[in-house]
């Protein structure tokens, strides 16, 4: 059902939030108040996601994305803390993109997402959450890819991924795999969810 021109309760509650966290910031933009406004835009981005509002989503992952980056997103860092988010900002952009049905440009915003997360794990390959952001990233790529001609890339990428969630199991004995198809939000088609699943089983066994 198309929502994006209804009135959501529930997004309205979350861009009053997104408003307040906004007008602190603008009045004294320290770190704190700037990543407590990007968070809030990040909530309201995947809400809109959710309820089809694929132009809003978008824009407020624009909004996000240059207020981590300096030249309109494309510059560097303000600071290294922002990267997370500049990172979500691009995931949720990806998948607005693959409801619009382009998948050109969803494969693009997770790739730049993918890029960014491969430079953090070589800094810092033990930081679990970095290491599970980075499966789900690989995991919407290999997704994605995963019809002719692209199956080959495809499976690559889940492989990767099915190595990076398998560190996560290494150090953490609680990490159950379903966990990596349920928490991938980008609408896997069945045939791919089912060969994941397996890869996962065999792995697991």
């Amino acid at each position: 059902m198309n929502t994006e021109l209804q009135d959501i309760p529930e997004i309205n509650v979350q861009k009053m939030s997104r408003d307040e966290a906004y007008n602190i910031y603008a009045s004294n933009t320290c770190l704190k108040n700037r990543l407590l406004y990007l968070n809030a835009e990040l909530n309201l981005a995947k809400l809109e996601l959710n309820y089809n509002q694929l132009k809003e989503s978008r824009n407020t992952c624009w909004r996000v994305i240059e207020r981590c980056r300096s030249n309109m997103g494309y510059g560097k860092f303000y600071d290294e803390v922002l990267i997370s988010y500049w990172i979500d900002a691009y995931l949720i952009l990806g998948d607005m993109f693959y409801l619009r049905g382009d998948r050109i440009q969803a494969r693009e915003c997770y790739e730049k997402a993918d890029d960014v997360l491969m430079e953090q794990l070589n800094a810092d390959n033990t930081n679990i959450k970095i290491i599970y952001k980075a499966g789900i990233c690989k995991t919407k790529l290999g997704c994605l890819l995963f019809k002719r001609p692209y199956y080959q890339n495809a499976d690559r990428y889940l492989k990767d991924a099915l190595s990076l969630f398998s560190q996560i199991r290494c150090t953490d004995s609680n990490v159950s795999e379903p966990r990596y198809v349920i928490s991938c939000p980008i609408h896997l088609d069945g045939g791919c969810k089912y060969k994941f699943s397996c890869t996962l089983r065999q792995s697991h066994r």
